[in-house]
C-alpha cells in the first residue's frame, strides 16, 4: 500500500463520514439528477484522494489554478485569491455535482469544511489544475522560444502560463511618429529637473517605469526586475499621477499599499507575503516617509523564490516572486542597499507655492483610464520598432539587473536616446558647492594654519554635514563592495579639487593608497595683511 493510500486509510478509519459529508436528514434524501459532472465524496470505501482527482478533472477548466502548490481561483475583481476550504465546499457546486452513496444510491451531499480542506492540500487535486502566473487584463507581449514577439491571445496560453481576459483592444498599427507624440502630450506638465542631462534621464525613467509592466512577460519569470522611486521636492509635483501612468495602463485602476510605519514592520512583512502568494504583478507605496530603506523589501525585490507563512494558517509557504515595485516619497532618501536596487527619478517644482504652477490640461487617473488604448498602442509600437531595428541591447550593462537592462533598457534608449539606468546627472556647480561647504568647515587659521585628516575622516564629516549625497549615504554601509565604490569616488572628487583654493583654504592631496592623507591649509594673504599693517591715512 502507497503513503498516500495509507494515509486515506488511517484518516477514514479515525472519522465519521459525516466529518467528510454533510449528511442531510433521510426526508431530505435527493437522488442525484443534475447535469453537471458528479463527483462522489469521500467515504464507504471511497478514499478522500479519489475524490480530490475526480474534482481536479472536472474543475480543470474553471477559473481556478495552482501556483507553486497553492490553490488559487479568479475572483470578481478579475485578481487571484486563495481558495479557502470555507470557499470551496459550496463554490464547486456550480461545477460539480456532489453526492455519496446511501441506502438509496446515489443521493445529493455536500462536502464538509474538512474534506475541503483536505482536498486543496491533496497533490492528487493540485496536479490536475493548471499552474498560473498571473492574469492580465490586456494582451501583453510575449517572445516565443522560437523568438517570435506577439502579443497573447485570450484566454488561458499553457506556455506562458498567463490568463488573459482583456478589458479594451490595444491600437495595434499605431505609427512610431504618432506613438512618440502620444507620450510627449502625457509628460509634457510634469515639472522635470532644470539641468537638460538630469530631465532627459528622469523621462527615460518614467517611460522605463511604464514598459516595466507591459513588457514584464518578455522577461523570464525568475529574472531580476528594478524598482521604480518617484520623488519630489514638494508635495503636489505630480509623483503619484506620474505612477499612475505608469501601472494604470497594464492595470487598471491603481492599488495603494500604506507604507509601512518602521523600516521593517510587520505589516510591511504581511504585505509582501500576500503579494507573493497571489502573483500580484505591482505593489505601490505611495508617500513614503524618512528614509527608503528595509531589509524585507530589498530581500523582495531581489528574490526570485519568496517564502513565509500563510497568513491565518499554520503552514509556510514558498513561490515564484515576480512583482513590481514602486514608490513615491518627497525628497526621497535612500540607502545603498535600496539604491542598487530601483531606478530614481525627481521631480522640481520651482514655484514656491504650489497651487501658482500652470498646467496645459488637468490630469486625472480617469484620463488615463480613458486613454489606455491608447497608451498601450504607443507602447507596443515603440516595442515593434525595436523588434525591426534588431533588438539591439542597452548600452548600460546594469549588475543588478542585466538582462532587464539590456532588453527594457534597449527599447527606452531607442526611443528616448537615453537609457534609463544612466547615473543621475550632477552638475559640477553642485559638486563644486559641496566642496566649498566642506573645506569652508575646516577650522584652520593663523595659530592652526594645516590640518590633516584621512580620507575615511572627510568622508565621515561630509555625511554629518549632508554633502555628496550622489556619492555617500547617509549612514555608513556594512556592504564591503558599496565601502569600496564610496572610497573611490570620493578619492575622484577630492583629486579634482586638489591644490583648489576656497577664500583663505587650499585642499591638498598627499601620497597615496592607504598612506593618503588631505592637508587644508590656512593661506596667508601676504598684499591684505601689508595693506591691514599699514597706518590708516590722516
Amino acid at each position: 500500500m502507497k503513503d498516500g493510500q495509507v494515509l486515506d486509510a488511517l484518516w477514514e478509519a479515525s472519522a465519521d463520514v459525516s466529518d467528510f459529508i454533510g449528511a442531510p436528514a433521510e426526508s431530505q434524501m435527493v437522488e442525484v439528477t443534475s447535469v453537471l459532472p458528479k463527483v462522489r465524496l469521500p467515504g464507504n470505501g471511497h478514499r478522500i484522494g479519489q475524490t480530490a482527482e475526480e474534482l481536479g478533472k472536472a474543475l480543470r477548466d474553471q477559473d481556478l489554478f495552482e501556483r507553486d502548490g497553492i490553490v488559487l481561483m479568479v475572483n470578481r475583481r478579475g485578481r487571484l485569491s486563495v481558495m479557502t476550504s470555507e470557499k470551496f465546499h459550496s463554490w464547486i457546486e456550480d461545477y460539480v455535482a456532489p453526492y455519496k452513496l446511501g441506502e438509496h444510491g446515489e443521493e445529493a451531499a455536500s462536502m464538509s469544511d474538512k474534506c475541503a480542506a483536505g482536498v486543496l492540500a491533496s497533490e492528487q487535486f493540485i496536479r490536475e489544475l493548471r499552474p498560473i502566473r498571473r492574469v492580465a487584463t490586456v494582451r501583453l507581449p510575449v517572445i516565443r522560444k522560437d523568438g517570435t514577439l506577439e502579443l497573447l491571445p485570450e484566454g488561458y496560453d499553457s506556455e506562458t502560463q498567463v490568463l488573459t481576459r482583456s478589458e479594451m483592444e490595444v491600437e495595434d498599427n499605431m505609427p512610431l511618429e504618432k506613438a512618440r507624440q502620444v507620450f510627449q502630450e502625457w509628460m509634457l506638465d510634469f515639472p522635470w529637473p532644470v539641468n537638460e542631462a538630469e530631465s532627459a534621464r528622469c523621462k527615460a525613467v518614467a517611460m522605463a517605469a511604464m514598459f516595466a509592466p507591459f513588457l514584464d512577460l518578455m522577461l523570464p519569470p525568475r529574472e531580476p526586475r528594478p524598482a521604480f522611486i518617484f520623488s519630489a521636492n514638494s508635495e503636489g509635483a505630480g509623483k503619484t499621477l506620474l505612477c499612475r501612468l505608469a501601472v494604470c495602463p497594464v492595470f487598471g485602476p491603481m492599488r495603494i499599499t500604506a507604507p509601512p510605519e518602521g523600516s521593517d514592520s510587520d505589516e510591511l512583512t504581511k504585505a509582501l507575503n500576500a503579494a507573493a502568494i497571489s502573483g500580484e504583478p505591482y505593489l505601490v507605496f505611495d508617500n513614503w516617509r524618512g528614509e527608503i530603506k528595509s531589509s524585507s523589501l530589498e530581500a523582495f525585490i531581489t528574490a526570485n523564490v519568496w517564502g513565509g507563512r500563510v497568513l491565518g494558517q499554520s503552514r509556510n509557504f514558498e513561490v515564484e516572486k515576480s512583482c513590481l515595485i514602486y514608490v513615491t516619497a518627497n525628497t526621497a532618501r535612500v540607502n545603498a542597499d535600496m539604491r542598487r536596487r530601483c531606478l530614481q527619478l525627481s521631480l522640481h517644482v520651482q514655484e514656491a507655492k504650489i497651487e501658482e504652477r500652470k498646467y496645459s490640461r488637468a490630469i486625472s487617473e480617469e484620463d488615463i483610464l480613458s486613454a489606455r488604448p491608447q497608451l498601450l498602442g504607443a507602447l507596443w509600437s515603440f516595442v515593434k520598432h525595436w523588434d525591426d531595428a534588431g533588438r539591439t541591447p542597452g548600452s548600460v550593462n546594469h549588475s543588478s539587473f542585466p538582462r532587464w537592462s539590456a532588453q527594457v533598457g534597449g527599447i527606452v534608449e531607442l526611443v528616448t536616446g537615453v537609457h534609463p539606468c544612466t547615473a543621475p546627472a550632477v552638475s559640477a556647480d553642485d559638486t563644486l558647492a559641496d566642496m566649498e561647504k566642506l573645506v569652508t568647515a575646516v577650522q584652520v587659521d593663523d595659530v592652526r594654519p594645516l590640518l590633516e585628516f584621512k580620507p575615511a575622516e572627510m568622508m565621515a564629516q561630509s555625511r554629518e554635514l549632508g554633502l555628496f549625497a550622489w556619492v555617500l549615504d547617509e549612514e555608513p554601509s556594512d556592504d564591503d563592495r558599496q565601502i569600496r565604490r564610496e572610497r573611490s569616488a570620493f578619492g575622484k572628487i577630492l583629486a579634482r579639487f586638489d591644490g583648489r583654493t576656497f577664500g583663505r583654504k587650499r585642499l591638498e592631496v598627499k601620497g597615496e593608497g592607504h598612506a593618503r592623507m588631505i592637508q587644508v591649509h590656512h593661506v596667508v594673504d601676504h598684499a591684505a595683511d601689508h595693506v591691514a599693517s599699514q597706518p590708516a591715512p590722516l
